[in-house]
């Protein structure tokens, strides 16, 4: 039986990968819904869908580092109520920053978030729609998967998506200056392929899953990247990155730096330093191909 699939936030990098991957199943009948445009994007004729998948967010960039994101996030979480009496599951797209904790490094689906204080606009964003999301689930009597994704890269097209934009400014520097820790990273393809996955699956059972292909040491990722070019680096410990935070406002005002360096919640981040725990997530797509296929576009 064809199920039919209404995706929201298709036109973004996690959303179009999705989609990418869907239309090609023979068994499901995708409808994009534009949450930019509040329209659907292919023509509908029916009401009811079998499945709602929602990838709908605003990307943390220079643009969103004011409280606008906030209005934009709740925009999004108006339209999937209008439509959440209209499906009988949802795919629940939100990020492992919904998990972080200030005493926990080692994360996974039932960590309970514990970082608001610490935490980015963008973070507060994910975790206020993602609260905001289990409420309409409880009221509504949604069966659901949240699906959780770490630093999401992959292949595309002038790689601008926020994660992939990372890796073009590593391969363009010459010098370093990196904190001891850990970045975890999942490919948008593998991501995709597990939502597919988790479409068919009978186990709806309101549930979070973190998604992650692999955990390691910031400077190891940057030696991927740059694939033997000679490059210049130095580890700076927490302690100084502390002092450089605490007196940045100073440096900027008598332009001795131009912009800010660190902010609370990359500190806090590095603080925790944590790593995933993927018990119930598979990737397909192994990690050195995922970084070499995005090395082939630089």
């Amino acid at each position: 039986m064809i199920k039919s699939i209404l995706l929201m936030g298709s036109s973004g990098f996690i959303g179009k990968n999705i989609y990418n991957t869907l239309k090609n199943n023979k068994l499901l009948k995708i409808f994009r819904y534009s949450t930019k445009k509040n329209m659907f994007i292919d023509k509908v004729e029916i009401e009811k869908f079998d499945i709602l998948i929602f990838a709908s967010g605003i990307h943390k960039t220079s643009n969103y580092q004011n409280r606008d994101i906030f209005l934009d996030s709740k925009k999004n979480i108006k339209i999937l109520s209008k439509f959440l009496n209209n499906v009988e599951k949802v795919i629940f797209i939100s990020s492992f920053k919904t998990s972080f904790n200030k005493n926990i490094n080692i994360l996974d689906g039932n960590t309970k978030y514990d970082f608001y204080k610490n935490d980015s606009l963008y973070g507060k964003s994910k975790i206020l729609a993602e609260k905001i999301f289990l409420y309409l689930c409880k009221l509504k009597k949604k069966r659901f998967i949240i699906l959780s994704p770490s630093h999401v890269i992959g292949p595309e097209e002038n790689l601008n998506s926020i994660n992939n934009s990372e890796i073009k400014k590593i391969n363009q520097k010459k010098v370093f200056f990196y904190p001891d820790c850990l970045i975890s990273l999942v490919d948008v393809r593998n991501l995709s392929n597990f939502v597919e996955k988790t479409i068919f699956s009978k186990n709806y059972d309101n549930k979070k899953i973190i998604c992650s292909d692999k955990s390691l040491k910031y400077i190891d990722y940057i030696k991927i990247i740059k694939n033997k070019k000679f490059f210049l680096y130095f580890k700076i410990n927490i302690y100084l990155l502390k002092l450089i935070y605490l007196t940045q406002t100073f440096l900027i005002k008598y332009k001795i730096i131009k912009t800010e360096i660190i902010n609370n919640s990359q500190i806090s981040y590095i603080d925790i330093n944590p790593t995933i725990k993927t018990a119930e997530y598979k990737s397909q797509i192994p990690f050195d191909r995922t970084l070499n296929d995005i090395k082939k576009l630089l």
